[in-house]
């Protein structure tokens, strides 16, 4: 098992709504979720101090412990966080979920599956340790997903096990978005 996510656990989601900041600062997710993608995220994050967080993503996923590692800075960050989802497929969406306030544009998805790794050259003591990574991150996201949805932990578990995708409307019926949003358009990065 990864020593990285030996003790951790999903941090709970605030008891009440987060209150907004002195100004907004706009980060955008665009792309790939790659550690050199995510630093930068983390130092703005950090750097924001004082201010709401608006996060406009448009991500098809990626590293599995950035995006966890992203949601975790966001869901414990002491002001109010808005997502902007354009497009959230499997760690994006997770990203998103941290937010107080999720809006969707129109003709948006998030997508959901199981954790996936890249086993190229893996030696059978690889292989077992990827796969009880994989099992606890698939465990986590579900915590997430079900704790931020108000969704039942098994439901949540079959849509990663069946490869979900949800369209705008669906992400608002399933709590995963909170609404549509009017501007289909990402907001322009900073």
């Amino acid at each position: 098992m990864n020593p990285i996510l030996k003790d951790w656990s999903p941090p709970p989601r605030p008891a009440q709504l987060r209150p907004p900041g002195a100004a907004v600062t706009r980060l955008r997710l665009v792309g790939e979720i790659t550690v050199e993608a995510s630093i930068p995220l983390f130092h703005a994050i950090d750097a924001a101090r004082g201010d709401s967080i608006e996060i406009a993503i448009d991500s098809g996923g990626g590293n599995a412990l950035c995006a966890t590692a992203l949601f975790e800075l966001l869901i414990t960050y002491p002001l109010r966080v808005v997502a902007i989802i354009e497009r959230a497929s499997s760690g994006a969406m997770l990203v998103a979920l941290a937010a107080d306030h999720r809006r969707i544009a129109p003709g948006a998805r998030m997508m959901l599956h199981e954790t996936r790794a890249d086993l190229t050259n893996a030696t059978a003591d690889v292989l077992r340790s990827t796969v009880a990574d994989l099992e606890l991150f698939d465990s986590m996201a579900a915590e997430i997903i079900a704790a931020a949805t108000g969704q039942p932990l098994k439901r949540v578990a079959t849509w990663q096990r069946s490869t979900t995708t949800f369209t705008a409307a669906e992400a608002i019926e399933a709590s995963i978005a909170h609404e549509v949003s009017s501007n289909q358009a990402l907001p322009p990065g900073e």
